[in-house]
């Protein structure tokens, strides 16, 4: 149990002490014979529990469904409450309509057994479930029950007049249909307390029913004197369908404290064992709420954090906050383990860089070792082109340097301008292949490569 469903359960003894404190002060005020007030100070005290009651239950139920059964149970209390009010108040003379109004103080036990069955349905599944229509037929009882009580004055199946009592229109002895009552709403009671703990083992949690079991078990204690017994008119030290109308309560108040029903507990169990220091401050700055290793947030700090800064409390551990309505949320963030990893990502970043220049490095060294070995090849396929044309040049070149050094036969004026132009023309060959294979080659031209021979004419 934890610190959310203690206080609940501290405050449900409180609202029981209060209902045993007003019911012995209106015995004694019975007793001693005065007291006109009395009704309206119990029927105060009746609707301030019931408020309260169906207030807590708005705040804690998260399951739409039996929300809205459990407050429609509240409702009907307080319409209990309420005849019990007219009945002590404004027909207290009149003996006949207090008898037949009696009977309608029955209708709230008739009709609360179904109403908390069928919330206990809705344990489990989302807030748009809904019951099967199916289970409308539970009205059919309730209103065959609802005509025994409206009609006992001629039936008196519900409650049996003994003509030989002093005072037989006060005096209820229990029937048939009281009878069929305390089994509808003991039978109810059990197999609702039954599909919790069923509901709550098929969704993985175990819980002990042994609190809300022996709850029901005060409500059946309460009960079995009036069932031996008769309804006796002398004021009770609690008044009979208050102490239904409280043990219906703590029934609920029992599931809720141990963990059949599950509740809204206003985040303060899990704010206060939150392991990222969470906190909630006033416009103040003064804490509301948090968790158990939230630290003491300073004036200049908390003026920091509502100016959007980040305050440091200690190395590595950030303090941040945001406003939302009129609170603020702060929390500390312990971001050593980020740093870190940041300064390893930095690292590594760093060790990247330099293995990223070392190979952009080596890949223009390749490049450039790629674009020689290229030129190579290119020199290499032009001078096994150029050979024939060369070797051809130099004959011509070796025979004119022979014939101008023969004395014997001297070479002619024109012969030798015929041999200078054709010396000429092959030198003007050579140039012009070596020139288109480099241009073509330099320019990515896919015409004739590096390795085919030049077909072009001499000069």
């Amino acid at each position: 149990m934890g610190k959310t469903q203690r206080r609940r359960m501290a405050w449900a003894c409180a609202a029981v002490a209060l209902l045993l404190a007003v019911s012995a002060w209106r015995r004694w005020m019975l007793t001693s014979g005065g007291g006109w007030f009395v009704p309206y100070v119990m029927y105060a005290t009746y609707v301030l529990l019931i408020c309260l009651w169906i207030r807590s239950v708005r705040r804690c139920m998260t399951q739409q469904v039996m929300r809205r059964c459990v407050c429609a149970e509240g409702l009907l209390m307080f319409a209990g409450a309420t005849i019990r009010f007219v009945q002590d108040a404004i027909l207290v003379e009149d003996i006949v309509l207090m008898r037949e109004s009696g009977y309608l103080t029955l209708v709230p036990l008739m009709v609360i057994p179904p109403l908390g069955w069928l919330g206990t349905l809705g344990l489990g599944h989302s807030s748009g479930y809904r019951p099967d229509p199916r289970w409308r037929w539970l009205a059919v009882p309730v209103l065959v029950m609802v005509f025994l009580a409206l009609s006992d004055s001629q039936l008196h199946l519900m409650c049996v007049v003994d003509l030989a009592d002093p005072q037989p229109n006060l005096l209820f002895h229990p029937g048939f249909g009281a009878y069929l009552l305390t089994v509808w709403y003991i039978a109810l009671t059990l197999a609702r307390i039954g599909l919790m703990v069923a509901r709550n083992r098929a969704l993985g949690a175990t819980r002990n029913p042994w609190p809300t079991l022996l709850v029901g078990m005060c409500m059946a204690a309460v009960a079995m004197p009036y069932l031996l017994t008769s309804f006796a008119p002398d004021p009770d030290f609690v008044e009979f369908f208050a102490r239904v109308f409280v043990f219906e309560a703590l029934l609920w108040e029992s599931c809720i404290a141990t963990g059949l029903v599950p509740a809204n507990s206003g985040y303060e169990d899990v704010l206060h064992a939150s392991t990222i220091a969470l906190q909630l401050l006033d416009a103040n700055g003064t804490r509301l709420t948090g968790s158990a290793d939230a630290p003491c947030i300073g004036k200049s700090e908390f003026l920091a954090l509502a100016r959007g800064e980040c305050v440091e409390t200690s190395p590595g551990i950030e303090l941040r906050a945001f406003r939302m309505r009129d609170v603020w949320c702060a929390w500390s963030q312990d971001v050593r383990e980020q740093r870190r990893a940041l300064a390893e990502l930095e690292d590594a970043r760093e060790e990247l860089a330099q293995r990223g220049d070392t190979l952009a490095q080596e890949l223009k060294v390749r490049g450039e070792a790629e674009r020689v070995r290229s030129r190579v090849i290119i020199y290499q396929a032009l001078e096994e082109q150029i050979d024939p044309q060369r070797e051809e040049l130099e004959r011509l070149l070796v025979g004119l340097g022979q014939r101008l050094r023969d004395d014997t036969h001297p070479i002619g004026r024109e012969e030798c301008a015929q041999a200078l132009e054709r010396v000429l023309a092959q030198g003007t060959q050579l140039k012009a292949t070596c020139m288109e294979v480099l241009l073509a080659t330099e320019g990515g031209s896919a015409g004739e490569g590096p390795g085919q021979p030049h077909t072009s004419g001499g000069a």
